[in-house]
């Protein structure tokens, strides 16, 4: 299951962000879990696998559109972000975090907001699967920095024939994808889908349909790439901009095709690619052609 909160408030003073907003909003996230929980909190932060949450920048809706803050935030404009959650712990912490009486306390930056309204949504990850369709071709928008990493890792062949004790350690090698590639977006939602929608599909077939081209990339309009500072001498980079994804002609698979439908459904609540949890890879969609019949 997934819960869905959404936080709307404002604060009295202007607020300047160390880095990217979204860095803030899970550093919230996890004062509030430490709150109720603190040893959920620090298993959550050593934890090696995906991380069962996802967040959004402090975001301001304006008259033109939708607004990601980045440094500044000014002040008396209602601002509001997202937390997404997968596991019922979590979704239970901030339950008991909205209705108690600390809940004007939250903090920006040093300054407190005042909070006018949490909204709250469940969602089961099936109804995605069930209600798919095989559509052929999708506007997707970036609108917050998002990456990709493709991890190469293991010793090659000429390691693995010797012993054990003169092999050494290998260390895994990472290699940061700035662009709309369909393989990393589309494997990385099924990897999360696999381990927090139930129930799943089939990830390996699904992966081998990626692999041979069953989503393309078919034009983008307006990347731009950000360079994003976590902290003093740690930093990221991430695109943002439109991508048109197709599933061509020659390996359509109607199945395939609605696993898609279902993955950028839930890509709107997990956001995609590296830095989720801080707000990156934060994507919305829509379909830019009719169903498949």
């Amino acid at each position: 299951m997934i819960f869905s909160y959404s936080f709307q408030g404002h604060t009295r003073r202007h607020v300047m962000f160390q880095s990217f907003s979204g860095f803030t909003v899970r550093g919230i996230f996890f004062n509030v879990l430490k709150t109720f929980s603190n040893k959920e909190a620090s298993n959550l932060h050593r934890r090696g696998t995906l991380s069962p949450y996802a967040v959004t920048p402090i975001i301001v809706d304006a008259y033109d559109g939708r607004h990601i803050v980045y440094e500044r935030l000014s002040a008396g404009v209602p601002f509001r972000f997202d937390v997404s959650v997968f596991e019922e712990p979590l979704g239970t912490a901030l339950k008991e975090f909205i209705f108690s009486t600390d809940v004007l306390n939250i903090r920006l930056q040093n300054t407190e907001f005042e909070l006018r309204s949490v909204r709250v949504n469940s969602v089961d990850p099936s109804s995605f699967l069930g209600s798919a369709k095989p559509y052929r071709r999708y506007d997707v928008s970036f609108l917050t920095p998002t990456f990709f990493r493709s991890t190469q890792q293991g010793p090659t062949l000429i390691r693995k024939l010797l012993p054990r004790r003169l092999r050494g350690t290998v260390r895994p090698t990472y290699r940061y994808v700035i662009l709309p590639d369909p393989y990393y977006m589309f494997r990385n939602l099924s990897r999360l889908f696999r381990q927090f929608g139930k129930p799943s599909f089939n990830y390996s077939s699904y992966c081998r349909w990626l692999l041979e081209g069953g989503v393309a990339l078919e034009t983008h309009y307006g990347l731009r790439v950000h360079k994003i500072y976590e902290e003093p001498g740690k930093w990221s980079r991430g695109f943002t901009g439109r991508a048109i994804f197709t599933l061509p002609e020659d390996t359509f698979d109607p199945k395939m095709a609605k696993i898609t439908h279902a993955l950028l459904e839930f890509a709107k609540f997990s956001n995609v690619g590296a830095n989720r949890t801080a707000g990156f890879g934060m994507v919305d969609y829509h379909v830019s052609t009719r169903e498949v019949t």
